[in-house]
């Protein structure tokens, strides 16, 4: 995992060579903005509380909600972790020819694209439960090391003794049926 030097830093290189500032839908409106959203994600937090914080800064509701959804959508799930990538494919060509040890951001890329969530709880969306609602039932499917692992977590899910809405206990009723 990079230091936070490291993520401003190279958000930095890649903001004007990857004219970023047209990229994203304006969710990110400089690189050090970029890397204090990047940051952000690391807790994995809930879209609600991202949208609430973006509220607190003065964006209004429709705003702050649509900054970021962007933001998700088009910076941590796509644009970063591809231009992180190639600069991972630069620097690595780059130290190769000049004889020195390079790094590795592939990690680090696919964490922003996964939200910091661990790969097995991620699938639960295949199974029709979005993430909101799997952070939601997370405590209830530990200890996980597979997918296997927390589906049976899942399926053995008395959800009388959640706090869910009536909705999410429908959702997670729905999959639960399918295993």
């Amino acid at each position: 995992m990079p230091k936070y030097a490291q993520i401003y830093g190279v958000c930095r290189l890649m903001w004007k060579p990857f004219n970023c500032s047209k990229l994203g839908a304006g969710s990110a409106r400089n690189a050090n903005q970029l890397g204090v959203k990047l940051i952000e994600l690391h807790s994995a937090p809930p879209t609600k509380e991202l949208i609430k914080k973006a509220f607190e800064y003065g964006e209004d509701a429709d705003e702050a909600v649509a900054q970021v959804l962007d933001f998700l959508r088009l910076w941590a799930n796509f644009h970063f972790p591809q231009l992180l990538r190639s600069l991972d494919r630069i620097q690595k060509d780059v130290f190769k020819r000049l004889g020195m040890p390079s790094g590795d951001y592939e990690f680090y890329a696919t964490r922003v694209e996964n939200r910091f969530v661990d790969s097995p709880l991620l699938a639960l969306e295949e199974y029709g439960i979005p993430l909101e609602i799997t952070m939601k039932i997370r405590p209830y499917l530990r200890p996980y090391e597979t997918l296997d692992d927390v589906l049976g977590k899942l399926r053995a899910i008395v959800l009388e003794g959640t706090t869910l809405s009536e909705f999410e206990k429908s959702v997670v009723k729905d999959a639960q049926s399918t295993l």
